[in-house]
């Protein structure tokens, strides 16, 4: 046998408790209220507490990458995370900085870090007072190496001016007037029919922003009797960039 009455709720503070008319109730903020249930003339409340929520401090943030190096002009996106003191992760907004933004900059935000001039950086991740940081180093990128190609016609070039008999050219590539190979090469070159022939070139190596290379050369001669005479010779040379085109520096026996 039902009453006939239908239940009405209501809360005496809506900004702490609010219920709805199946008497669903939900905290709306930090505080008590009482929560009454009228049917008819009669009514029941009981006082509901609502605590605070408190979020979960945190203990420590962690960079997942290590130390890298990047060259000039490169990018990369680092990620890091918070977690309580328990360990267990947390969801946090981490902010990065850079110690040095001539080395590299770094989206506050995001984490990506763009390699802007040869250096290193602390790059630093943090969240309520605590911090992560890795150091980020910068090199230039390393020269282009000449193509094997443009590399030999380069020395050939040089060959000619030996075949040729071009002392001053010689000399001038040479840079050391007083060196005795100098001496040597163009004692050579004022033999009778001297001829003088490209037989190998080495591969283009690194050398302080420019590029090394060895070659070989078959010189031929008649001596005082007419008698051929041959002499292998070994070159070290030093190619440069003029421009975006690679150049001759200077060429010696070693």
């Amino acid at each position: 046998m039902t009453s006939g009455f239908d239940l009405q709720w209501r809360t005496s503070n809506v900004g702490v408790l609010s219920v709805d008319a199946r008497g669903a109730v939900r905290g709306t903020g930090a505080g008590s209220a009482w929560l009454v249930a009228s049917a008819g003339g009669a009514r029941d409340s009981v006082l509901v507490a609502v605590g605070a929520v408190v979020a979960a401090v945190v203990g420590a943030v962690d960079i997942a990458e290590s130390g890298f190096t990047l060259e000039v002009g490169a990018s990369r996106t680092l990620s890091a995370s918070a977690s309580a003191a328990s360990g267990t992760r947390i969801e946090r907004d981490i902010a990065w900085t850079s110690s040095n933004t001539a080395a590299v900059i770094v989206d506050a935000r995001t984490g990506r870090v763009t390699a802007r001039g040869a250096g290193a950086a602390q790059v630093t991740a943090s969240a309520d007072g605590f911090s992560d940081a890795i150091t980020v180093n910068v090199s230039e990128p390393a020269p282009a190496l000449p193509a094997a190609d443009v590399a030999t016609a380069a020395v050939a070039a040089y060959v000619d001016l030996l075949a040729g008999g071009d002392e001053d050219a010689v000399r001038r590539y040479w840079g050391a007037a007083d060196d005795d190979g100098l001496d040597e090469i163009v004692d050579l070159m004022g033999e009778r029919q001297f001829t003088a022939t490209l037989t190998t070139v080495g591969d283009p190596t690194e050398q302080a922003g420019g590029a090394a290379i060895t070659f070989s050369v078959n010189a031929r001669y008649r001596n005082f009797a007419g008698a051929e005479r041959r002499t292998a010779l070994n070159f070290v040379a030093r190619l440069e960039l003029s421009g975006s085109s690679w150049v001759l520096a200077s060429a010696v026996v070693q």
